[in-house]
């Protein structure tokens, strides 16, 4: 014991091993995760199988003016196809029937979905309005045998 200090003389060891801390031993179950996984898989497949992953589509959403005017670009587009064939000598009215049937529903739908979403003074209103009105002006030409 010492007498100043009243403290019993120990003889005191080092640790000489390094201590092991919460993320050396995360990283030590990983890399032994990861060499099951590897030595698992390796043996059940062959190297060549690896695939891409395939994304996820997602449904756009649209607002009801970005669906109207789609919908009169598609109806104008048609009109012209329609317009196109008819100037084909041959093309028969026959031939013609399945598109102006397409062109008479798309024409009423869009009127119908215009003149419930969109406002009385919407400039696009007025330009789905009138290409509707024209389509179903052809049906009715059409139908009435104007054209044979």
């Amino acid at each position: 014991m010492d007498k100043i200090t009243g403290v019993i003389a120990k003889t005191h060891f080092v640790n000489t091993q390094k201590k092991t801390t919460a993320a050396d031993k995360f990283q030590q179950t990983l890399d032994k995760a990861a060499a099951r996984e590897t030595a698992g898989t390796a043996a059940n497949q062959p190297v060549g199988s690896l695939g891409e992953i395939a994304s996820v589509m997602f449904n756009q959403v649209k607002t009801p003016t970005e669906n109207i005017m789609n919908k009169t670009i598609n109806l104008l587009n048609l009109l012209d196809n329609y317009s196109k064939d008819m100037e084909n000598p041959e093309n028969t009215l026959k031939d013609l029937e399945p598109l102006i049937d397409e062109i008479n529903n798309n024409a009423l739908e869009l009127n119908l979905e215009a003149g419930d979403t969109l406002e009385k003074d919407d400039r696009l209103k007025d330009i789905a309005t009138q290409t509707a009105i024209t389509a179903s002006v052809e049906y009715m030409k059409f139908k009435r045998g104007d054209y044979v």
